[in-house]
């Protein structure tokens, strides 16, 4: 029963959808078929090694063993007293039960939302983004100081290498260093602590915006600016007019660092247009005028040449000095139809104005992007719930938002988490009502469930975490670890109800009995658990909210449980019957239709 909940509970980690989800639904394949062969070993395996292995009853034990033994009895003897006073008053031990339950609500929306926790991955970014028109040279003395910056950890070893991007994405005035840190076993501080202790000297360099950086967890992008909100609408001008607004909220805000829109109109630029009829007076046509600006000041592929089994491009532009300004279009002179030479700028009107980047659409629609980075200690969830607020309180009804990057997937994760526990919930039932045959007995087991919910949220604060991805996953878990316990009272219960016991005295005396392989299925699965939390290098982070969230709900559920399963059980066992019964009244079934040569009439249903 408990192989087959587990196995039931790692199949809805399928179900998570978007990036997280493909690296997730392998997670809970390979759980899955650890289970599996892992009871067919229980199965096998362990009774053989058993009969070889034990010594036959009556043996001498030693004396750690009595020890023990004298110990565990003890234990079931306090146990056995608890258990019967708590029987005795349920309306208390279901009211703690309930608080309890009730409180992981309070503790949810306490604890910070976000996507994955900062991790120690080895290596950083710092953004570089210079001032609008800057040059490529520009660009590079900035970037030359931030390297600065950085060479006394690449002295001492902290820093094992440093690459500098300059001109980044086609645009001269952004770059990008990405740092690489000594391995983990040769630096004594962590990746955000070095960031931290980069920062005020980083911040004393005015040249540019610079913006350090840790890369996202599960290879997602967008780690410097995780808020990427897209405002759309019917025109380009009132869009890029939602979009300021709602930045300017994002300022107001000191959780969001570097708020930006990405649509900034002052962009440097010419509209450059031609005088035809002079044009056609002088004897050049357009096209001619319009070739010679695009080869001289922008560039043309003319051809290819070979070299050694290797193709090169040969690209045809004027020299960086000869176009730089408009004022180069009078040293530009074009040969008329009679072979005369013409200056271009008597040719051409240039109007200087400022432009944005570009001009860029979502969902087919006109959009302009918002984008933010989040200060030390605010999560994403907190800001994507300010950002809802601040458009749906200052931009009007025909705005339209959507988020993208790793605000899309947190949106889409956390949904879809949703989904998969309450997938999980329903499954676990339907394979426990199969097995018990009863509606009732998988209930009494569930309603544990969110005990563990409340002691794995508890546990998370306790230890200075967030809700993330892989605390989600440990919730889910949680599902089947928590399980396990009731299915050992509740089978034991009902098998000591089958021989004639009252419901009282089967859960009491079930309890009791099944307290040594709980305590023992609890310390295997916590220690095991807890090495999780005490490994450190690369991806710890990780491993550690998924064992703090084991640790600590399993532990302090389990102890919930010993009471609280008891106590429902003794509540609403009353509405089943025993087993015995029910085949009893089939065996008689049976006899009075060999008696009567009729068909056996149908059984109620339990």
């Amino acid at each position: 029963a408990t192989s087959a909940t587990l196995i039931a509970v790692f199949v809805p980690l399928s179900f998570l959808s978007g990036q997280v989800g493909r690296l997730f639904s392998e997670f809970g394949l390979v759980l899955g078929v650890a289970v599996a062969v892992s009871t067919f070993v229980s199965l096998s395996l362990c009774p053989m090694m058993c009969a070889y292995v034990l010594k036959e009853t009556g043996a001498e034990k030693s004396w750690f063993e009595k020890r023990v033994e004298r110990t565990l009895e003890g234990m079931n003897s306090i146990y056995r007293a608890m258990l019967s006073r708590a029987l005795k008053m349920p309306a208390v031990v279901l009211a703690v039960a309930v608080f309890i339950a009730a409180s992981s609500v309070a503790l949810y929306e306490r604890l910070p939302n976000e996507l994955t926790p900062p991790e120690d991955r080895g290596q950083f970014f710092i953004r570089i983004e210079a001032p609008l028109g800057a040059s490529l040279a520009y660009t590079d003395a900035v970037t030359k100081e931030v390297e600065e910056v950085l060479t006394p950890l690449r002295e001492d070893g902290t820093i094992a290498t440093i690459i500098s991007i300059v001109g980044q994405f086609g645009e001269l005035r952004r770059a990008s260093v990405i740092v690489r840190l000594a391995t983990w076993e040769n630096r004594t501080k962590s990746q955000q602590e070095i960031i931290a202790e980069l920062r005020p000297a980083l911040s004393r360099i005015t040249g540019a915006a610079i913006r350090p950086g840790s890369p996202a967890g599960l290879g997602l992008r967008g780690s410097n600016n995780p808020v990427q909100v897209s405002v759309g609408g019917p025109e380009f001008a009132s869009v890029a007019e939602w979009a300021d607004t709602l930045a300017s909220a994002m300022r107001e805000n000191e959780g969001l660092t570097g708020v930006e829109v990405v649509y900034d109109n002052n962009q440097p630029g010419y509209n450059i247009s031609v005088n035809r009829d002079r044009a056609r007076d002088v004897g050049i046509e357009a096209r001619a005028i319009s070739e010679a600006l695009q080869t001289l000041f922008a560039s043309t592929d003319v051809t290819e040449y070979a070299d050694r089994g290797r193709q090169y491009p040969v690209i045809v532009q004027a020299q960086v000095d000869d176009r730089n300004s408009a004022r180069d279009l009078s040293n530009v002179f074009l040969r008329n139809d009679a072979g005369a030479l013409v200056a271009l700028d008597g040719l051409v009107t240039v109007d200087e104005n400022a432009t944005p980047r570009a001009l860029n659409r979502y969902d087919r629609l006109p959009s302009v992007e918002v984008s933010a980075g989040l200060a030390e200690g605010y999560d994403l969830g907190s800001a994507l719930a300010y950002v809802d607020q601040m458009a749906s309180e200052r931009l009007p009804a025909e705005a339209q938002i959507a988020y993208k990057g790793q605000a899309r997937e947190f949106q889409d994760t956390s949904g879809g988490i949703a989904v998969v526990f309450g997938i999980a919930l329903v499954i676990v039932f339907l394979v426990l009502a199969g097995q018990f045959e009863s509606f009732i007995h998988p209930i009494i087991i569930l309603l544990t469930v969110p005990l563990g919910v409340a002691g794995a949220l508890g546990s998370i604060l306790f230890a200075g975490m967030s809700i993330n991805i892989y605390s989600q996953v440990g919730l889910i878990l949680l599902i089947g670890l928590m399980a396990k316990n009731g299915i050992l009272i509740v089978e034991f219960a009902n098998q000591l109800r089958d021989e004639g016991h009252s419901i009282r005295e089967a859960i009491l005396e079930g309890s009791v009995v099944r307290l040594r392989p709980i305590l023992m299925t609890t310390v295997a699965t916590v220690l095991g658990a807890v090495t999780l939390m005490l490994t450190g290098g690369a991806g710890s982070e990780s491993r550690e909210a998924i064992g703090v969230v084991i640790v600590g709900g399993f532990s302090i559920a389990t102890v919930l449980t010993l009471f609280v399963t008891p106590v429902v059980y003794d509540l609403l066992a009353r509405f089943t019957r025993p087993r015995s019964a029910v085949a009893g009244d089939l065996d008689r079934a049976i006899e009075k239709a060999e008696a009567t040569g009729r068909g056996p009439e149908p059984v109620p249903a339990e």
